[in-house]
This record gives C-alpha cells, structure tokens and sequence, in this order.
C-alpha cells in the first residue's frame, strides 16, 4: 500500500489511466483492511477520474473499490447499484474477471435483501463463469455460497459436505478466507446441530491468542449463552458492551457480531442493553441476516427485533416483527430460522398470556418441534421438549 501511496504522490494531479488504477488499487487494499473512510476518498477518486476518460474496463476495475468500501448493512442498495453499474461496463468492455467479480457482489446485496430468486440465479450465473475459467479461489466461493444455500434451507448434511470441499479447495490454495468461511459454517452448523459444546475451547483459546478479532469474541458469549454459562456470557457480554456496542467494526461480520450479542442478551435478560441493540438493528428492518461474505445467513433481521421488544415487553412491536420473520423467513424458504421464529414467538405470547395468545402459542411451538424433528435441530428441540418450551 505504501508503494502505491508513493507512486500516486508522484504522478501528480493530472488524469491518466496510470493515476486512476493506482487510486482503485488503494481503495481495494484500503477496503479490504477495513480502513474504510480513507477508502471512500480514494474510490470517488478513481471513479470520477476513470469516468472523465470514459473507459468501461477502468471504470469496471475501480467501481469494485467502492464496493470495498460500503461494508457495512446502511450501504447495501448503494453496493447494489455500483455492483450493477460494475457489471454493465464490464459486460461492454468485455472484460471477464470484473464481470465475474460484479455477479460476486450482486450475489451479496440481493441475499442481504432477502431476494431470494435473484440471489440463486446470480449464483448459478456467477458459478458457470467461473467454471468456464477454472479459477480456484473462485471455485472455493462458489461452494461455500451453495454450502451456505444447503445450511439456509436446513438441508444440513449437504451444507457440511460442501463446506468441507470448499476448505479443501481453500487449503490447497493456502487462503486464509477459506479457513473463515468453513468456521462461521461449522460454528452455525454445530450450533444447529447442538453440538456447540465441541466448539467451547476451541473458540475460548483463539479469542485468548487474538484478542482483536471481531466475530469470535461474540461468538463465545453466544456458545456460554446457548449451553446455560450464565457468569461467564454476562462477563463476555459486558465486556463488549462497555461502549454501548459503537467499536464493533462496521464491516461484513458487524451484523454476526450483533446478532450474537441479541441473542446472549436475550439469554441474560438484560433490558437496559436490549435497547441499545434494538436501535442498532431498527433501520435494517426488512433484511435478510448475512454472515461474512455470505458465509452463512440467519434468516429475517425482524426476528432478532422481535426478541429484543419481548425483552423489553414491548409485546405489539414484538408480535409485528415475529409475524414479519414468520412471512419472510417462509418466503425465503428458511425453514431452520421459520423454526427458530415459531419459538421465539410462541414464548413472546405466553409471556404476554393476553386472550388467544396460549392457543397460537401451541400451534407455533407444534410446528416448530415437527421442522426441529426433521431437519435434526437438535438445540431446539431440546428447548422445545423441556417443560419450558410446553410443546
């Protein structure tokens, strides 16, 4: 980066196609490393100077950097369009590798949207491109996007199959991106599965050897949470709550952190908090939960909404937020996270116990245990089976 730095400094301020790829390439790296307003000045950069020379391949390069640095959910239908506009000026220049790498973003944005045709068709699009090609690392995301479509509709056997080939893939190409993937997807898996007890000291020791990671630290508050270590997910969950949730990285793994944290703060109880991340979440309503880049996908954001107004006994919110998970999960074909919303939901109106709300409240929590049963979601159905979950 440092060179590239340099190599701007002393080519000046006039326009040239040199100057323009060296301002895309820094807002990529910049990007990429999470430096992401110092990204943004050098993107407008390379786009107004590549637009001003009217080149499609240049343009096609350097909108890529842009959507480098629009991470984050408030950027989403931003990223969509300059995703588009990628693609539309790489489609006229011809050039493949940036129309391959538009498809990977629209893939992205529209799963983020919960769009769930287009998202299949980008990815059945981009996986021929690539295939026509036979680039490995793009070989590797292609099958971590269908392990992460297996995990969406619980068709978990397939979902880990996959996710060991695209490791696989992903060793032999020594990327540690591969690594990444295949984490969050067992992470998700295991915890499906409720197997997350495997995971424990794996996840404790490597948030004692990086203590700067993002979603891992989460991650292990959610593991304590899920297998009942109440001190040790109230330590966790305090400690990242110390700045009312404002130094989590406003990258891709923001939104995993967050919804981890909704979930330990459900577990806690903790009123004061839940509404911290309530707000955090509110202008996200409508989305499709997305892990990573596509990692894994939790189903509607409106579920994590819904169990936050419970925890507040906001009970109208709550109920309008599971009964929209409930459509778009449906939607969406989402059954692992359908199941989850019938649950949360079921226990939102026994707590509530207004007239009618014990006979939903049956129904819900009877088709939870049925799609519990037969996806294998063992962690739920325990809950489910307990005197507790009244199933």
């Amino acid at each position: 980066m440092r060179v590239l730095e340099e190599a701007l400094q002393g080519l000046g301020a006039e326009d040239s196609l040199l100057t323009a790829k060296i301002l895309g390439g820094l807002a990529r790296a910049l990007g990429v490393t999470g430096v992401q307003q110092q990204a943004r000045v050098y993107a407008q950069q390379a786009m107004a100077m590549a637009r001003r020379l009217a080149d499609p391949r240049l343009l096609a390069n350097n909108l890529e950097g842009i959507l480098y640095a629009l991470q984050g959910p408030e950027h989403t239908q931003q990223r969509l369009a300059y995703a588009t506009e990628m693609l539309q000026f790489a489609e006229a220049a011809n050039a493949k590798q940036p129309l391959i790498d538009a498809h990977y973003w629209r893939v992205l944005c529209l799963l983020e949207l919960g769009d769930m045709p287009a998202t299949d068709a980008e990815i059945d699009v981009y996986a021929r491109l690539v295939e026509e090609r036979q680039l490995p690392f793009e070989l590797c995301l292609v099958t971590g996007f269908r392990a992460m479509r297996a995990l969406m509709q619980g068709r978990f056997a397939d979902s880990e199959r996959l996710a060991q080939e695209g490791l696989a893939i992903g060793q032999r190409l020594q990327t540690e991106n591969a690594a990444g993937i295949f984490g969050l997807q067992m992470f998700t898996l295991r915890r499906e599965q409720g197997r997350l007890k495997e995971l424990e000291s794996i996840v404790r020791y490597f948030v004692q050897q990086h203590s700067v990671t993002a979603a891992w630290r989460p991650g292990l508050a959610l593991i304590y949470s899920d297998l009942g270590h109440t001190e040790e997910a109230r330590a966790e969950f305090e400690h990242l709550a110390r700045h009312d949730f404002t130094d989590l990285p406003r990258d891709a793994l923001w939104m995993a952190c967050v919804t981890y944290l909704v979930d330990v703060c459900t577990f806690l109880g903790n009123r004061a908090h839940a509404a911290t991340l309530y707000q955090l979440l509110l202008p996200y309503v409508g989305r499709n939960v997305v892990i990573g880049n596509a990692a894994a996908c939790y189903g509607a954001l409106s579920r994590y909404l819904g169990a936050l107004a419970t925890t507040l006994t906001r009970w109208d919110e709550a109920a309008q937020h599971f009964e929209d998970a409930l459509a778009m999960n449906t939607r969406m074909e989402a059954w692992p996270w359908l199941a989850h919303t019938q649950y949360q939901y079921a226990t939102m109106l026994l707590a509530r116990d207004q007239a009618g709300d014990g006979e939903k409240a049956r129904e819900l929590l009877k088709a939870a245990l049925v799609t519990a049963r037969e996806l294998g979601m063992r962690a739920l159905e325990e809950r489910l089976t307990t005197p507790e979950g009244t199933a």
